[in-house]
C-alpha cells in the first residue's frame, strides 16, 4: 500500500477530516517515512511515493519529517495530500457544510502542493474536479462553487467554465428577480448566478473572476452555454492585457 496512517493518529483524523474509510493500518517498515504534522499527529507514508510528489520534498532527511505551519501543514492538510496521492480523489474527505470551511481545507491543500512544487498533483486536482463536473456524477451541493474557486485560485479558466455549465439556474419565473438575496434557498445558495450566491461566498472569488462572472451572466441573458463562453473570453482577454 503506498499510503497508510499510524494507529495513534487514525481515529482523530477519521473523525475530524473525513467520512470515507481510512487506509489500512499497519506498522512502519524500512521503506516508510513518518510525518509529524504541525498539530503533532503522526502519519506513515511510503517514502518513495512521498518524495516523488515534489522536488523540495526530496531535500528532507529520511525516516521522519516534522512540519510546522499551523494551517497548510496541519494533520487535515497532510491527510488530504496523502489521500489524493493514494486515491486521486477527495470524495467525502471533509464533512464541512459551510462553503468557507470547505474552501479553507481545499485552499490549504493547494498551498501545500504549491509550496512543495507538486505540480503534477495540482494538474491532477484540476483534472479530478473537471472530470466530475463534466460527467454524470451526483455532486454535493457546494461542489460547483468549490470547483470555481479552485479554478480561480489556480488560474484554470476551463475548470471555471465547466463549473458554470454545471451550476444551478433559477427557474424562469421564480423568486421574483435575481437581485434578491436567496441565501436561505439551498440550491440558490450554492449557485454561481450573481444575486443568488451569498456575499460571503462571492467574496472568496478573485476580483477578476468575480467581475467576469457578473459581466458574462448579464451578457448571456440566462443561456448557460454562452455564459461559460463569455466568461472564458473575458478572463482570457483581461489576462492578456496585464
Amino acid at each position: 500500500m503506498p499510503t497508510s496512517i499510524a494507529t495513534s493518529s487514525i481515529r482523530v483524523l477519521h473523525n475530524t477530516c473525513c467520512a470515507r474509510p481510512v487506509p489500512r493500518v499497519r506498522e512502519a517498515t524500512p521503506d516508510d517515512l513518518t510525518l509529524i504534522s504541525a498539530d503533532h499527529l503522526q502519519l506513515v507514508v511510503n517514502a518513495e511515493i512521498f518524495f516523488e510528489a515534489g522536488p523540495p520534498l526530496r531535500d528532507f532527511e529520511p525516516a521522519k519529517i516534522t512540519f510546522h505551519h499551523a494551517e497548510t501543514e496541519s494533520s487535515h492538510t497532510l491527510y488530504a495530500f496523502l489521500i489524493f496521492l493514494r486515491f486521486r480523489s477527495l470524495d467525502g474527505l471533509w464533512d464541512a457544510h459551510d462553503i468557507r470551511d470547505h474552501w479553507r481545507h481545499l485552499s490549504n491543500l493547494v498551498s501545500f502542493m504549491r509550496r512543495y512544487e507538486a505540480v503534477t498533483h495540482l494538474d491532477l486536482l484540476v483534472a479530478y474536479f473537471t472530470e466530475r463536473l463534466e460527467g454524470v456524477h451526483v455532486l454535493p451541493p457546494n461542489y460547483v462553487v468549490l470547483a470555481f474557486l479552485l479554478g480561480g485560485r489556480l488560474g484554470s479558466v476551463p475548470l471555471c467554465q465547466a463549473a458554470i455549465h454545471r451550476t444551478w439556474l433559477p427557474p424562469a419565473n421564480g423568486f421574483g428577480g435575481l437581485g434578491l438575496s436567496l441565501d436561505e434557498d439551498e440550491d440558490a445558495a450554492h449557485s454561481l448566478v450573481p444575486g443568488c450566491m451569498p456575499r460571503s461566498t462571492e467574496e472568496l472569488i478573485p476580483v477578476l473572476y468575480r467581475w467576469a462572472l457578473r459581466r458574462s451572466w448579464d451578457k448571456a441573458g440566462g443561456n448557460q452555454y454562452w455564459w461559460g463562453a463569455y466568461f472564458a473570453g473575458m478572463v482570457i482577454k483581461a489576462t492578456k492585457r496585464v
